[in-house]
């Protein structure tokens, strides 16, 4: 077992020191900056959004556009603003998405019925249909950017990065709002 471990420790030295470089030298000095996780994350971010264009290129569509339809597929009607909770994006980024998705065809916008100032969000026959045929493609993207990892190591690289996000969600200049819970909490607080 311990030789084991000794063999994946140094797999994991013998890829880190191939990704600064095969000549060491070269990354002296910039070792601590390709170690630290917000650098990575920041990497991995980069390389995530190139497969997704490499992978879906062809449909025409960013991944911040994919993430709101996806929204949009599990909570149609929602309003603008929770849509961008939802997605984990700043009202006015969501709005100009929103615009393209609109002018795309792949969704709509109502005004409320309560409030006609409040425009309720509704996914199209058309954006579900690209949502279905993007699948597999996104698919792909999540399956090469994880390729590096064995199964239970993308698990675990998974369950890690969730918990970083949810932990520091209010941190996020755009934290994602789960915005039933909210209402239920502001509710009760008034009830009280």
């Amino acid at each position: 077992m311990k030789s084991a471990k000794r063999a994946s420790s140094s797999k994991r030295r013998s890829s880190h020191r191939a990704w600064i470089g095969e000549d060491i030298d070269d990354a002296v000095g910039l070792d601590r900056l390709y170690t630290r996780p917000g650098h990575l994350i920041r990497r991995c971010h980069q390389i995530a959004v190139s497969l997704f264009h490499e992978e879906c290129g062809g449909f025409d569509i960013t991944p911040i556009q994919y993430a709101l339809l996806a929204v949009l597929a599990a909570r149609d009607g929602v309003d603008q603003i929770t849509a961008a909770g939802l997605a984990a994006l700043n009202r006015s980024t969501a709005g100009e998405v929103i615009a393209r998705l609109e002018s795309s065809g792949w969704l709509r916008r109502e005004g409320g019925n309560d409030d006609r100032r409040v425009k309720r969000l509704h996914i199209t026959r058309s954006g579900l249909r690209l949502l279905d045929r993007i699948d597999a493609a996104v698919t792909r993207v999540q399956e090469r950017l994880l390729a590096p990892l064995d199964p239970d190591e993308q698990a675990h690289f998974i369950a890690c990065l969730a918990r970083i996000a949810s932990e520091n969600n209010a941190l996020s200049r755009a934290p994602l709002r789960n915005v039933a819970v909210e209402r239920m909490c502001v509710r009760e607080n008034h009830v009280e």
